[in-house]
């Protein structure tokens, strides 16, 4: 619309320009497709690492389980064999020769308590001092007969894994840093890691070779309906497969369209053989009427004026 501006008349902005302008380009780029082979080989490369990360937690779980197991099964075994060696002797406060540092040793350590809960003999110390006793360890000792428990220095960050059996002169309390099966379960987690990648990758390149070996006849199929439009020869067919599969039931069904097309096709061009075959007739049937008329036209054009009686 245009409109006067002072002394001279301008276009007037539609509502329409107003619009923001977008670069085609800009508009029309999208984000290619993922082809179905990828996609396939994408799902089971992902179902693969479901059933590794399930069987991997599964196991780490129980191996968890099995490893305090066996570090409780060997402070049990050592308390026993301690508490059996020192019946029927009187044990007295024995000076400590060497003790291992708990902050870094990993070994079990065996320690004699008399029946008041004061240390007689370590193997091991923690931060100078023996290993403290967590409380109602002991009590809990003499009422099972046996009793574990975990305690430490939270300070310096070191837990110790302890079990406390009483005997005639006091208690027996072995006990072991819990660094061992958290080492030994690291370990496991690590090997899991490890092996779950080229097995993703293994399965990754299975479900990529198995995807294509499926997808090959949809691909002979694309290839021959794609030929068949370009030279228009409907009688071509489609190999029908041995198996009963989706493609087969594919390539059965595009042969009855093609059928179908081939019937249709013939019989189109059959209507428009007759309908030429008509029009050469009856340019034939019409040429020799059409000759006499155009000669007696020309006869009276050029000829003797004929008079009204003839």
């Amino acid at each position: 619309m245009w409109v006067m501006s002072g002394r001279s008349w301008r276009k007037a902005a539609s509502r329409d320009c107003c619009k923001p302008c977008v670069d085609p380009v800009t508009r029309s780029a999208k984000p290619e497709p993922v082809s179905l082979r990828l996609r396939l080989a994408l799902f089971g490369a992902a179902v693969v690492a479901l059933t590794l990360l399930i069987f991997g937690g599964l196991l780490y779980a129980l191996l968890s389980r099995s490893v305090s197991s066996n570090q409780d099964d060997a402070l049990r075994a050592r308390a026993q064999s301690a508490a059996h060696a020192l019946e029927g002797t009187s044990f007295t406060a024995q000076p400590v020769i060497a003790p291992a540092d708990l902050g870094s040793s990993t070994d079990i350590y065996l320690e004699v308590l008399d029946t008041n809960g004061l240390p007689l003999y370590t193997t091991a110390q923690l931060s100078g001092t023996p290993p403290p006793i967590p409380a109602g360890l002991l009590d809990q000792a003499s009422s099972h007969h046996g009793a574990f428990a975990t305690g430490g220095d939270s300070k310096q960050g070191t837990q110790l894994r302890m079990y406390a059996l009483p005997y005639f002169h006091g208690y027996v309390v072995t006990g072991q840093s819990t660094r061992v099966p958290a080492s030994n379960l690291s370990g496991v987690l690590v090997f899991l890691v490890v092996s779950a990648v080229p097995a993703l990758l293994a399965a990754l390149l299975a479900s990529w070779l198995v995807a294509g070996r499926a997808l090959r006849p949809l691909r002979v199929v694309a290839g021959t309906a794609d030929e068949i439009a370009r030279t228009r020869d409907f009688s071509r067919r489609l190999a029908a497969g041995r198996s009963r599969d989706e493609v087969a039931l594919l390539s059965a069904s595009f042969n009855r369209m093609l059928e179908a097309l081939e019937d249709a096709y013939r019989k189109v061009a059959a209507a428009l053989d007759a309908q030429r075959r008509f029009v050469a007739d009856a340019s034939h049937e019409l040429r020799t009427p059409l000759a006499t008329i155009q000669g007696n036209a020309g006869l009276l054009v050029h000829g003797p004026d004929v008079g009204e009686d003839v």
